[in-house]
């Protein structure tokens, strides 16, 4: 069963609670009817949560108590309904998710599970709520976000250049279209799918120095990119972190020794040739993983 959730009644303003699946209730204080959505949006406001859009229908969603498993709507502008804790792993990982343009995610939430959002490709606006503590890997993979907005008061995440970082790991999670990689000591790690599909990343990319790990597909498909610095903080770059940068014809390794690939010692040279260096680099970028120990 959904939990209840707080409201205030529109007449008496007294503190309730309400079942948001409900669209209207009787005030258990004054007795007056109200509909649920008003009353919830009148508890936000007054706690400083305004301008909160109405929930999307419940029949959209399929939920289990307060976790979302399942989505079944048209897509265009989703609004988590108000008593939700937990949107599962691939909960909205399906062809009609791909319709999806917008995302807004109540207070309450404290979980987006793995996948989530992997692959919705006109999803082009998020916003987060303060009470969400966990993303899971690649949550929004592949989606080409322009826009996002983070709950200030949100203890471990952070909107940095247009990234979403995890503060808690200072791990670089998602980059919104235009963003830029943080160089003021923020990022040690960045995620999966982070930049993947990052066509605005042109010329020279260089990793800032303080980043310790490249993550899967991190760059896949960043097809404008045409040189990278991997800096000498680097000490792992997982398999196919650059795939189908077709365009990429140079990588400067700041530090050539103690190198590993998939395994076995290799030497780094100032690599201009990724066609003579196997799949290497090449159109599967680093296929297995690079690591300098």
């Amino acid at each position: 069963m959904m939990k209840q959730v707080h409201a205030i009644c529109p007449k008496c303003e007294g503190a309730i609670s309400v079942d948001p699946r409900e669209d209207a209730a009787i005030c258990p204080k004054c007795g007056s009817a109200f509909v649920t959505e008003k009353a919830i949006t009148a508890y936000q406001q007054k706690t400083g949560k305004a301008d909160i859009p109405p929930s999307s229908p419940i029949e959209d969603f399929e939920i289990d108590g307060d976790v979302i498993t399942g989505y079944k709507g048209n897509g265009g502008n989703v609004v988590i309904p108000h008593g939700i804790r937990e949107i599962a792993d691939k909960a909205f990982f399906l062809d009609i998710a791909e319709r999806i343009e917008s995302i807004y995610i109540p207070e309450g939430v404290e979980r987006i599970g793995v996948s989530c959002f992997l692959g919705c490709d006109d999803l082009y606006e998020v916003h987060l709520p303060s009470t969400l503590t966990d993303i899971g890997e690649q949550a929004f993979g592949y989606c080409g976000i322009r826009s996002l907005t983070l709950s200030p008061n949100n203890p471990r995440y952070r909107v940095i250049n247009g990234c979403l970082v995890d503060a808690k790991k200072k791990e670089l999670i998602l980059a919104t279209h235009g963003a830029t990689i943080p160089t003021d000591g923020s990022i040690l790690h960045i995620g999966s799918g982070a930049f993947a599909g990052a066509h605005w990343l042109t010329g020279m990319l260089v990793i800032p120095e303080g980043v310790e790990t490249i993550g899967h597909e991190a760059f896949l498909g960043a097809g404008y990119v045409t040189g990278i610095t991997i800096p000498k903080s680097v000490t792992r770059i997982s398999g196919e972190a650059f795939a189908d940068t077709d365009m990429l014809e140079r990588i400067v390794f700041e530090c050539k020794s103690g190198w590993t690939y998939d395994g076995r010692p290799i030497e780094i040279p100032e690599l201009c040739d990724y066609a003579s260096v196997d799949d290497f680099i090449g159109r599967y970028g680093f296929k297995r993983s690079l690591i300098r120990i």
